[in-house]
């Protein structure tokens, strides 16, 4: 059954109304996707709702050096092959080009040249299953599994990189059509009780959360941590018990949430540096719920330690995650609600984001 745009918009808009239950859903058509995928780090804690998109971050000298050199190589590839070819639309330069234009907020140029890669892609696949069934007599559905294992490998999935882009602009109708799809082949793949799905069932989980449907991704997260508690490290069991922590923190179930993140913070301690993001991301969750639960003193430290490992990560690796300004001002109202004169709060704040001083 092919699942399109317009009948997911359809069914969005049917699921937010009251009256009317959701309808079955067939499985969509499948053309390529992915096994492993990115972990989204996007806050959505109690009361929050998806960001609007940031704006463009300027490039700097090494980052414009190496977008020309990208851009170089594939202009040579384009000359030598076509700008139609699979040589230039699923090349290692393409991926890691977009990967920057996402990384600098350059959302609509990843999203035209994402675009084209999974046209490319979905072209080649049909290409690759035609040939199978040329070359080896065998179903349809043989020919399927053989081009899926051939063609697509692991970690680079235009459908997921697509969807993970429209996500970032809240384009949420379209990126879990694409999701879904992606889903649909890592399960059909590799079954549907296999660890290795569990990002995908996460992806979607989380795009149904920031789109507003958090009742909806619960049982996705539940059925991530079940496939990941069975077969899955210590970091992405994890990693699932803070996705499903936030569902309950955006459903006020903030008592049950607590366990879970707690659990996830030893785990994360144990695996991981004590200074690293998935720490820090731990311990601004469970500042989150220690507020919801009027338990102001016990989530200041805790959330003080959380923008304190978060600003000395981000200095260590280059970057900025986007979270962080959104703790800054999640730390400002825990302190306000102590009574803590906005003197006193600011110099706090100041001091945590100061870059440390030279011995």
């Amino acid at each position: 059954m092919l699942l399109g745009l317009a009948a997911l918009v359809a069914w969005n808009q049917m699921r937010s109304s009251p009256e009317q239950p959701a309808p079955a859903l067939g499985p969509p058509r499948i053309d390529i996707a992915e096994i492993r995928c990115v972990i989204s780090f996007l806050d959505l804690s109690p009361g929050k709702t998806a960001p609007p998109p940031p704006a463009p971050i300027p490039l700097s000298p090494s980052e414009m050096a190496r977008e020309t050199s990208l851009r170089s190589n594939l202009a040579k590839i384009e000359a030598q092959f076509g700008g139609n070819s699979p040589r230039l639309w699923l090349c290692d330069d393409m991926t890691q080009l977009v990967f920057q234009l996402k990384s600098a907020c350059r959302f609509a140029e990843a999203e035209s040249l994402m675009r084209r890669t999974l046209a490319c892609a979905e072209a080649q696949f049909e290409a690759e299953m035609l040939r199978y069934r040329s070359t080896f007599p065998m179903p349809e559905k043989a020919a399927r599994s053989f081009a899926l294992l051939a063609f697509h490998p692991p970690c680079s999935s235009p459908l997921t990189r697509l969807a993970l882009l429209l996500q970032a602009t809240n384009q949420f109708a379209e990126a879990e059509l694409l999701l879904r799809r992606a889903l649909a082949v890592s399960e059909e793949l590799c079954g549907n009780d296999y660890s290795g799905i569990a990002e995908d069932i996460n992806n979607l989980a989380r795009l149904l959360q920031a789109a507003g449907h958090p009742m909806e991704a619960e049982p996705l997260m539940r059925r991530a941590l079940a496939l990941d508690e069975a077969g899955g490290t210590k970091w992405e069991v994890a990693t699932d018990l803070i996705h499903l922590a936030q569902v309950l923190q955006a459903t006020n179930r903030s008592t049950q949430a607590e366990p879970l993140i707690r659990r996830a913070l030893v785990l994360d301690d144990a695996e991981s540096d004590p200074m690293h993001s998935a720490v820090a991301r731990d311990l601004n969750c469970l500042a989150q719920s220690l507020r919801t639960t009027s338990r102001l003193a016990e989530a200041e430290p805790v959330m003080r330690q959380a923008l304190e490992i978060s600003t000395w990560y981000s200095r260590q690796n280059l970057v900025d995650r986007p979270p962080l300004q959104e703790w800054v001002a999640s730390y400002r109202q825990i302190l306000k609600e102590l009574g803590t004169p906005d003197t006193d709060s600011e110099e706090r704040i100041a001091n945590i984001l100061a870059p440390p001083r030279p011995p």
